[in-house]
Order: structure tokens, then C-alpha cells, then sequence
């Protein structure tokens, strides 16, 4: 699952530098309901194509769609993501991509599939290619992809000190991007062929959604 996922993904990266040019949407805040410190990011519903024109996303030739598993939640049944994606410390690698205030503006469409129990199936549609974005942006809403090693509700990296009362070996492996078993899959491709503009459709279904 994770290989085909993998590389659906880096086909949609190749077209997305190909074919189409970055966006800096800014961010709208909303209510922040209370155990999620960056709910001030999630917005009920879409916003409609003359304000996404206004916030200088444009008519853009790419759209990726993507299936995401995560926990039980309260997540509106459409909504939108705008925390910003930065740089944040990491005690290995340096840096990784996280939730940060001053961050790049990053803009995530979602809407809820469906919900059993135990489990969300949300299909989320990036319009910035911000990365990590998807895993990111749930997170940071209070909704880690399930399986993620990395990143934590509020968006940020796991560390030792997050973890420090169920971590006892200090030489134990610290997660990194690159860990898989999160359940993130690439599952419809949209863009126009840039030598005939014609439209392209392609579709993956999730191994991880049920019918």
C-alpha cells in the first residue's frame, strides 16, 4: 500500500512542478473549540471560487485529491485548513516541516466520507504544495493521520520530551518524515495536458477505505 502510495505521490509532485505555480493564500481565523490549540485554523465549509480568485489562488491547472484516515472526530462535514507550514527544530534532521505561526500560507480543502466509530475517512484536496501538508494540517487541527509516527495533535514533531513518559530509551529512534504507516493515499489526479490542454483525470482507489 505504501509503495503505490508513494509513488502516486511522486508523480503528483513531478506534474505539480511542471505544470503549476505556487499560491500563498493567507489564513482565516474561526472559533477555537477547547484540547485543540490551532482549531483556530479550521473553518466550517469551502470558500467560494470569487474568494479563493481574491485570496490569489487562481484558476489553477492541477488539483490533487487525496484519501486521509484519521481517528474519531467532530470535523464538519466540509471544511478548510489555512495553519501555516514551517521550519521547526529537530533534534536528528535539523529541521522538519510543522504548524508554525510564521510559516508559508498553506490552504487545505476537506470533506468527511465517512465515520465509524473509531475512524474518519476524510478526502482532502490541497490547493499549495506546502510540505507534508495533509498529514500537517490535521493534524494541527487535533487529528493526526492514523499511523503517523511524526507529528503530534497541534501539528508538531514528536520529540522525547513529548513523549518523555512513555519513552525509557534514550537511544530509541526518533521519528523523521520518512517513517510510513500512516494511512494517506493519493487518489485522484486532475490537470490539463500541457501540450494539448486537454484534461487528464486519473484514480487510485484506497486500500484502506471501506465500501
Amino acid at each position: 500500500m505504501r509503495d503505490q502510495t508513494r509513488q502516486a505521490e511522486i508523480l503528483l509532485q513531478f506534474i505539480a512542478d511542471l505544470c503549476s505555480p505556487s499560491s500563498s493564500p493567507p489564513g482565516s481565523p474561526s472559533s477555537s473549540p477547547s484540547g485543540s490549540p490551532r482549531r483556530s485554523h479550521l473553518n466550517s465549509g469551502w470558500y467560494t471560487p470569487d474568494i479563493l480568485q481574491s485570496e490569489n489562488l487562481g484558476d489553477r491547472p492541477l488539483r490533487k485529491t487525496y484519501l486521509a484516515l484519521v481517528g474519531p472526530s467532530d470535523l464538519p462535514d466540509r471544511f478548510t485548513i489555512t495553519q501555516p507550514i514551517g521550519k521547526l527544530s529537530h533534534p536528528v534532521l535539523g529541521y522538519v516541516y510543522g504548524a508554525a505561526p510564521n510559516g508559508l500560507p498553506a490552504y487545505s480543502e476537506g470533506q468527511v466520507l465517512q465515520r465509524q466509530g473509531d475512524r474518519t475517512l476524510v478526502e482532502m484536496t490541497i490547493l499549495t504544495g506546502r510540505p507534508h501538508q495533509i498529514r500537517i494540517h490535521l493534524a494541527a487541527v487535533g487529528y493526526p493521520l492514523l499511523g503517523d509516527p511524526l507529528y503530534a495533535p497541534g501539528g508538531t514533531p514528536r520529540t522525547f520530551d513529548m513523549e518523555a513518559e512513555t519513552t525509557e530509551a534514550s537511544d530509541e529512534k526518533l521519528p523523521v518524515p520518512g517513517d510510513c504507516g500512516y494511512c494517506l493515499h493519493a487518489h485522484h489526479l486532475t490537470f490539463l495536458h500541457p501540450t494539448y490542454a486537454q484534461p487528464m483525470r486519473f484514480t487510485l482507489p484506497a486500500p484502506f477505505a471501506r465500501s
